[in-house]
């Protein structure tokens, strides 16, 4: 088979698969601007709202429709908090609407609150069914002023960055965390002169396919380096060089990740069966092939790497962010490691 591979590295700032869902306060937030925030919510990659419910009286069912109408625009759906007023059912599910039943047993994490992003992380490798963000934007209503993470303005504050991580996240493995399983805790393995491990949570999460996502979540308020070994085709080992997680940071490192076409490699038709991507050390969040380009988006709080066996060494341009890159070829492992920025 003949192929050319151009690749390229884009870089982003951020049981039954996880819903990452934000509480909207529709009842204590500016009307004029329910349709502005719901548009950026579903932009940073959030397609489920959990809203609050009505007060009795056809005022609030009126304006609580308002809001399920724009939900229904956008293509996004929502809870409620509460029971549902007769004047929604034809917007339920079972209608064909956006309305859903809300989600038992979902966690609840305010996104104004420190270490908000190890708290998500702990809720995913609980098995969490649904992250529940609150406390995302500025309210008023009859207790007064209340900050969020986002002001009336929609000028976003850093509290913002944990909850577009999570939805980047959940929007790449949410479709195949269906058929993940805990397969066991990833044993942690220090680097030569890195510090204890510490305050490090490791589990790692397997598919009858082989495919694995190792969570790692530290707790510390010091950063971690070190190396990780992690489950590879058929069960073996491989280890993952300098993995470094930030103090009160966590990671999500892809292992043996097929470059076939599905929710793991969109559009990936052109590879051989044996091409697959080895590891990462950064958090994917995105991989696509199309026009001769495999494309990559990486969070990456620190510099990393990503390594992939083809059958063949690549050929063609290659760019990262637009200039050129390198990449190195080993001959007799048939693999191509490439560095990732911070």
């Amino acid at each position: 088979m003949i192929r050319a591979a151009v690749l390229v590295m884009l870089f982003a700032s951020s049981g039954m698969a996880w819903v990452e869902a934000v509480e909207f306060p529709w009842n204590s937030f500016p009307e004029h601007l329910w349709e502005r925030e719901l548009v950026w919510l579903k932009n940073i990659g959030i397609r489920h709202v959990s809203l609050p419910p009505a007060n009795s009286g056809k005022a609030d069912a009126a304006r609580l429709s308002k809001v399920v109408q724009i939900v229904r625009r956008l293509d996004l759906e929502a809870d409620l908090q509460g029971p549902i007023p007769d004047e929604l059912q034809p917007l339920t599910r079972a209608h064909g609407g956006p309305l859903t039943e809300p989600i038992a047993g979902g966690v609840r994490i305010a996104a104004t609150q420190p270490d908000t992003l190890t708290r998500e992380r702990h809720a995913i490798s609980g098995r969490a069914p649904a992250i529940v963000w609150f406390d995302v934007e500025d309210t008023i209503g009859a207790n007064g002023f209340k900050a969020g993470a986002v002001n009336f303005a929609g000028d976003e504050t850093p509290a913002t960055v944990p909850l577009r991580r999570a939805a980047l996240l959940s929007e790449y493995w949410g479709a195949a965390f269906d058929d993940m399983r805990i397969a066991s805790a990833a044993g942690v393995q220090l680097a030569p002169g890195a510090k204890p491990a510490e305050g490090i949570s490791a589990t790692e999460f397997l598919s009858p396919a082989g495919v694995a996502a190792v969570s790692l979540i530290n707790n510390s308020n010091t950063s971690w380096t070190g190396e990780i070994r992690a489950t590879e085709r058929g069960g073996k080992a491989v280890s993952l060089p300098n993995v470094s997680v930030p103090a009160r940071g966590a990671m999500m490192l892809p292992v043996h990740v097929p470059l076939v076409s599905g929710p793991l490699c969109k559009g990936c038709t052109g590879f051989a069966p044996s091409d697959y991507l080895v590891y990462a050390t950064a958090e994917m969040t995105a991989m696509e092939y199309e026009n001769g380009i495999i494309a990559m988006e990486f969070t990456a709080p620190t510099a990393g790497e990503v390594l992939l066996h083809l059958d063949h060494e690549p050929s063609g341009p290659l760019v990262a962010g637009g200039r050129p890159t390198s990449f190195d070829w080993d001959e007799h492992t048939m693999r191509a490691r490439l560095p990732i920025p911070a």
